[in-house]
């Protein structure tokens, strides 16, 4: 499993998988999250393996 720090404080397990699946299982749009593992941001199509840790930051956007 991966151990996911959400925006909120808390944190929540995931199977691995691409960052995208990882976000769609948390129910988190990936428009509005930026994820990082071990300080380096993560694109949607990178592979997270189990026992990673991720840091998610949400941010906002505007037009």
């Amino acid at each position: 499993m991966v151990l996911v720090h959400l925006p909120d404080g808390t944190t929540a397990s995931a199977p691995a998988g691409t960052v995208e699946e990882i976000l769609a299982g948390l129910s988190l749009n990936p428009y509005e999250i930026l994820v990082t593992c071990g300080g380096e941001l993560l694109l949607a199509d990178d592979v997270v393996t189990d026992e990673q840790v991720l840091v998610t930051t949400s941010i906002v956007h505007g037009g």
